[in-house]
C-alpha cells in the first residue's frame, strides 16, 4: 500500500502541477482574451467613429450633390432664357437691318432722283441760258429795226 500511496501522492502531485499549468494556461488565455476583446473594443470604437466621419463626409458630399443640382437647375433655366433673348434679339436686328436696307435704298433712289433733278435743271439751265441769248439777240435786233438802222446790227 505504500507503493500505491507514493503512487497515488506521485498522481496527485502530477496533477497538481499539471493543475497549476492549467490554471496558468487558462489564465493566459484569458488575459489574451481581455486584450484581444479590449483591442478589438477599441478597434471597433475607431471603426466607428471613422464611420460617423465617413457618413458625415457622404452627407456633405450629398448635400454638395443637391446643391450643383440646383444650381444646374438654375443654370438651365438661366440658359433658357438667354436663348429666348438671343432669338428675340436676332429677330428684332434683322428687322432692324431690313429697315435700315429699306431706308438706305429710299435715300439711295431718292439721292439719284435729286441728282436726275439737278442734272435736268443744268441742263434747262443751259437751255434757259440759250433762249435767253436768243431773246437778247432778237430783242436788238427788234429794236435796232425799229429805230430805222433799216440793217440787221453786227
Amino acid at each position: 500500500m505504500n507503493i500505491l500511496q507514493k503512487q497515488l501522492n506521485n498522481t496527485e502531485e502530477v496533477l497538481s502541477a499539471k493543475q497549476v499549468e492549467w490554471q496558468k494556461n487558462k489564465q493566459q488565455l484569458e488575459e489574451k482574451l481581455y486584450e484581444h476583446k479590449s483591442k478589438r473594443r477599441e478597434e471597433i470604437g475607431d471603426e466607428m467613429v471613422k464611420r460617423k466621419e465617413l457618413e458625415r463626409e457622404i452627407s456633405d458630399y450629398n448635400e454638395w450633390i443637391m446643391e450643383l443640382a440646383q444650381e444646374l437647375k438654375d443654370a438651365s433655366v438661366k440658359e433658357q432664357e438667354a436663348t429666348r433673348k438671343l432669338n428675340k434679339s436676332k429677330a428684332l436686328a434683322y428687322k432692324q437691318l431690313q429697315k435700315l436696307r429699306k431706308e438706305t435704298q429710299t435715300r439711295r433712289d431718292t439721292e439719284d432722283e435729286l441728282v436726275n433733278v439737278a442734272k435736268a435743271l443744268s441742263h434747262t439751265e443751259e437751255e434757259l441760258q440759250i433762249a435767253n441769248f436768243f431773246v437778247r439777240v432778237v430783242k436788238r435786233y427788234k429794236t435796232a429795226y425799229e429805230e430805222g438802222m433799216g440793217c440787221w446790227p453786227t
